[in-house]
């Protein structure tokens, strides 16, 4: 197989768009006729609101389909991104009962841009330290952690699902492992071994001169990938699989891992797996984690 990754939407350019800050533009929404900004008032979030907000941030980042971590516009077009964690969790933020918005936001929200802004900022400070969780897990057993030492092999795909789950999604809230895998269909599972893949290789491969983000480069990769057609998105999902199973499916420590055989998938790897799938005949089953 050729050496040649899949080209990212940049096609070759390093891209760190400058991109203005769309979930706060949203959040601030456009009625000119809002009550008087309250941004000077002092407002204290409560223990309570937070955890929700976190719960549903890990829930997002461990189990949701989302288009994008941190970029807000398409770099094709600079169409607005709408399913990022940060526009899901303002949603659901919204539709929470007026109570719950009295009881818990600062007052005036959702229509006073001051008390708006608050919310918004304080779902960044959330969503910036849950992706750095996700990421460690992610890295489970790959990089040693200040409270997560390396303790034996790089965890299996469904190894690695349920360490994410425990942590994030169940907030250690133990169930029995069949369960927590039922709870993860297979395009989920696929996501997450391409976080995984593209985490690790940004770590292992990435050229010290270039400040491009794993996030940034997941985004790049997503965007790209939902531009293709289905058979191609399907086919990409199980090279991904494939790799992730040739490389951490073994029981192999990390440090036994050649580094060199570290990779995300290239176009021949995608266009080997749809003449295998194009010969075998049949329909092309559902299966799509890049939707």
């Amino acid at each position: 197989m050729s050496d040649c990754r899949i080209p990212l939407l940049s096609l070759g350019i390093k891209t760190k768009l400058a991109q203005p800050d769309l979930e706060t533009s949203i959040a601030q929404g456009s009625n000119n006729s809002s009550p008087t900004p309250t941004s000077a008032v002092p407002f204290a979030f409560t223990d309570h609101v937070k955890r929700f907000m976190q719960d549903h941030l890990r829930h997002i980042l461990a189990k949701g389909n989302v288009d994008a971590y941190t970029r807000t516009m398409s770099i094709v077009d600079s169409a607005p991104i709408r399913r990022t964690p940060l526009l899901l969790l303002k949603a659901h933020v919204q539709s929470q009962d007026p109570l719950f918005h009295r009881d818990y936001l600062p007052p005036g929200y959702p229509t006073d841009i001051g008390a708006s802004c608050k919310v918004v900022e304080l779902m960044k400070r959330l969503l910036k330290s849950e992706k750095g969780l996700l990421r460690n897990l992610l890295l489970t057993n790959i990089r040693a952690q200040k409270d997560r030492l390396i303790s034996g092999a790089v965890p299996c795909l469904d190894d690695l699902v349920v360490c994410i789950d425990r942590y994030m999604a169940a907030r250690k809230q133990l169930r029995a492992v069949e369960v927590i895998l039922r709870s993860y269909p297979s395009t989920t599972r696929t996501r997450l071994a391409f976080l995984r893949l593209y985490i690790v290789d940004h770590l292992i491969h990435r050229d010290p001169a270039d400040n491009t983000s794993h996030w940034e480069l997941v985004d790049q990769q997503l965007e790209y990938v939902r531009g293709q057609s289905k058979l191609y998105r399907i086919a990409y999902g199980r090279v991904v699989k494939a790799i992730d199973w040739e490389l951490f499916g073994q029981k192999r420590k990390f440090e036994e891992i050649p580094h060199n055989d570290i990779r995300v998938p290239t176009e021949d790897d995608v266009q080997e797996q749809i003449a295998l799938m194009s010969a075998g005949g049949g329909s092309v089953p559902l299966e799509n984690a890049f939707n």
